[in-house]
C-alpha cells in the first residue's frame, strides 16, 4: 500500500511521457492505494480544469474516460479529521492539503507517491516517512 496524492494520479492519468509511465510501473506494483477523501474533489477538480479554456489540455472524452477509470481504482479512503493534530504541526512548511496526505502516510507507515517536489522540500527531516518525489512532467 501507498498513498498517493492529487500530483501523481492526475500524472498518472494525463502524461503519456516518461513520468507518467514512471508511475504507472510504480503504481502497478500496489494492489492497494489510500488517500484522504479530498482526493475526490482535487482529482476531478484538476481534470475539470484542464477541461476548460480556449486550448483545453484534454477533451471531454478523456476527462470521462480518465473519471471512469479513477472509480476503478481500489482506494482506501481516509478522513482528515484524525489526522488534524499532525496536519497543525506540519502546515507551517506545507498547504493543509498537502499535510493531510503526510500525515496520513505516517500514520499508515507507508510511502507517500507524488509529483510535488515542494512537499519533500518543505518537510526537511519533519518527515516520519517515505516520500517518493517523481519529476514533474515537461508538457
Amino acid at each position: 500500500m501507498i498513498v498517493i496524492d492529487c500530483s501523481a494520479l492526475v500524472t498518472y492519468f494525463t502524461d503519456a511521457g516518461e513520468t507518467g509511465e514512471q508511475l504507472r510501473a510504480r503504481l502497478a506494483g500496489e494492489d492497494l492505494l489510500a488517500a484522504p477523501y479530498l482526493l475526490e474533489v482535487e482529482f476531478s477538480s484538476a481534470l475539470f480544469s484542464m477541461g476548460k479554456g480556449k486550448q483545453p489540455k484534454l477533451t471531454t472524452g478523456e476527462i470521462d474516460r480518465h473519471l471512469k477509470h479513477y472509480a476503478q481504482l481500489r482506494i482506501e479512503y481516509h478522513p482528515a479529521q484524525p489526522l488534524w493534530p499532525r496536519v497543525r504541526k506540519l502546515i507551517n512548511n506545507l498547504s493543509a492539503y498537502d499535510a493531510t496526505y503526510v500525515a496520513l502516510a505516517e500514520v499508515l507507515s507507508v510511502p507517500l507517491v507524488t509529483t510535488d517536489v515542494r512537499i519533500a522540500k518543505g518537510l526537511g527531516q519533519q518527515a516520519k516517512t517515505i516520500i517518493e518525489t517523481f519529476p514533474q512532467p515537461t508538457t
